[in-house]
């Protein structure tokens, strides 16, 4: 799907895009945040303890916590996703 398909028309030129590295001996340990219909708030955090935040905590898509804890030996290749930064859903 090309990108901002998934999108309302009046809605695309709304879209902001934000990326992040890790460094190479740290890896993604927490991946926590908030949803409703759609996650509305996301939370990453390294083994080192660096995190990096997406989305609004307070928004009406982040009302139900989730967590995902990765384990040592658990290697996820790639996270992708939109957040709703303008709270329209």
């Amino acid at each position: 799907m090309a990108g901002k398909e998934h999108l309302s028309v009046e809605h695309k030129d709304q879209i902001g895009c934000q990326a992040f590295e890790i460094d190479a001996d740290d890896r993604i340990a927490v991946v926590s945040g908030k949803h409703n219909k759609f996650i509305g708030y996301l939370k990453i955090a390294t083994a080192k303890g660096v995190t990096h935040e997406f989305g609004n905590e307070n928004s009406k898509n982040s009302t139900t916590p989730f967590m995902f804890d990765i384990e040592t030996n658990e290697q996820p290749s790639v996270l992708f996703g939109a957040l709703d930064k303008i709270g329209n859903y």
